[in-house]
């Protein structure tokens, strides 16, 4: 014991103590960050494929019901994580040049679109309904023509909506398609003994 301890406190010993403490250390920080970069990367993946069911959504509605009644924005809080982080750029090139067009363009297009035909939608639904309430009292008071802007800015904003929508879930479809951690995670030894292979029904 006491050789072993003159050994490990000799100048020899304390050096070879350092090195084994800082490759270990190297090699815990590599892991931990390579598990890091995977779960982001599978986030990433859960946020193009809800934003892809939001766009089908948005498509089936005006086949479904002939109009749009409510809507959901699309997210890119994911995505923005991933530019602070940098994860987001061990993607491949040719993956990260569609990523970044649709969640820099695309996303905020289509955000703003509903965004504004909404507004539109809300200010000429109330004007109707002011128009209504007023009828109350005045019983002679025609609403015919607030009834028909209703009507036509509803299957306006159906119509326009569904269209947009249409193209946008193909474009994510087509990314998704190309893009699957997931699945990468499953075929890697490595991945899947730190992380297990246990994955949500949109991640298949």
């Amino acid at each position: 014991m006491k050789t072993f301890l003159r050994k490990l406190f000799s100048r020899t010993g304390i050096i070879a103590t350092l090195f084994i403490g800082t490759v270990i250390g190297i090699s815990v920080f590599k892991i931990e960050d390579s598990i890091k970069r995977q779960r982001y990367l599978e986030l990433l993946q859960l946020e193009i494929r809800s934003n892809y069911l939001t766009a089908v959504d948005i498509s089936n509605k005006k086949s479904n019901q002939g109009l749009i009644d409510n809507y959901e924005v699309f997210s890119s809080d994911v995505f923005k994580s991933g530019l602070a982080s940098g994860y987001i750029l061990t993607i491949p090139q040719d993956l990260l040049a569609r990523m970044y067009a649709i969640y820099t363009v695309g996303v905020p297009r289509m955000n703003n679109t509903i965004d504004h035909q909404t507004a539109l939608m809300e200010q000429i639904a109330y004007e109707w309904e002011l128009c209504i309430l007023d009828q109350s009292t005045n019983p002679d008071l025609s609403c015919t023509e607030e009834e028909t802007h209703r009507k036509i800015a509803e299957g306006a904003y159906s119509d326009l909506l569904a269209y947009v929508g249409e193209g946008f879930s193909k474009e994510l479809q087509s990314l998704s398609d190309n893009f699957n951690p997931t699945q990468d995670r499953l075929n890697s030894p490595f991945l899947s003994l730190f992380m297990g292979r246990e994955t949500l029904g949109i991640q298949k």
